[in-house]
């Protein structure tokens, strides 16, 4: 490590509620998402390592690193489970990995609404059973939605299943608002609406630190998994064009190849 490198460990192990991850594995490990699916991504990611990862667990601890990686000019890329595989989680310049899975906590639930407000590093797993105490369920999800972080999904999300109904994350009435810490001189935490959160919603985190959301969620549903068998892609696509338009609820519609279905 740098001289520089050494100065801001020593600032980092002085802020509370702050862990600090050194081991060489481990550091590894959390600097790399599933980018390997592309060749051309795991030529050009593969040597991209952090110098160091920290865990928050509270929102000061948050701002303490946004302050010190502003004062030393330190790179800090966001984390949440690494579920993407576009490099979105990858410290291309090294630098700081604050990873957000102590931020964890369901903070609050409107019954009347049915609005959910959530840390940024709940997995979407965990939330979905918080929810189902409640009679309720997220209204979108990504097929990683067991380990992905709902702070990474409405980073770097766009739909899924759930879409069908509801559209993509960033159509009105999905994403009701969030938190996040600024990155400057002096970072601060600010609240923003539906409509001042549109750009930081799947903006991988480069314009703010993402610490809770505000999201709409639905009524729970027991859903059916369905099969159709066709054997011409013609019948394959007006079936499903006459199953979104007819009066039933759908989670997901999806055109797959008999291989994937088996």
């Amino acid at each position: 490590m740098t001289s520089n490198s050494l100065k801001f460990l020593e600032k980092f192990r002085e802020v509370k509620n702050l862990e600090i991850i050194e081991s060489q594995s481990e550091v590894k490990r959390l600097s790399k998402d599933f980018y390997n699916y592309s060749p051309i991504l795991t030529e050009r990611l593969d040597t991209c390592i952090a110098d160091v990862v920290v865990r928050p667990s509270d929102h000061n601890a948050v701002k303490k690193v946004a302050k010190i990686c502003w004062e030393f000019s330190i790179p800090l890329t966001l984390r949440g489970s690494g579920t993407g595989n576009y490099g979105q989680a990858v410290p291309l310049f090294k630098g700081v990995v604050m990873q957000m899975s102590y931020l964890n906590k369901l903070e609050e639930f409107d019954p009347d609404t049915g609005f959910v407000k959530v840390q940024s590093g709940c997995v979407m797993g965990d939330l979905k059973k918080q929810l189902e105490k409640y009679g309720r369920e997220l209204r979108l999800l990504p097929s990683t939605w067991k380990t992905a972080t709902i702070g990474g999904f409405i980073a770097g999300g766009s739909g899924g299943i759930g879409s069908i109904r509801w559209g993509f994350l960033r159509d009105p009435g999905n994403l009701i608002g969030l938190e996040a810490v600024t990155m400057n001189e002096k970072p601060d935490l600010l609240k923003f609406d539906a409509e001042e959160s549109e750009p930081l919603n799947h903006a991988y985190g480069t314009n703010g630190i993402i610490t809770s959301l505000l999201l709409a969620t639905d009524i729970k549903r027991k859903w059916y998994s369905i099969v159709i068998d066709c054997i011409e892609f013609e019948k394959t696509i007006e079936i499903l064009k006459t199953l979104t338009s007819a009066a039933i609820d759908l989670k997901l519609g999806a055109i797959l190849e008999e291989e994937i279905v088996d």
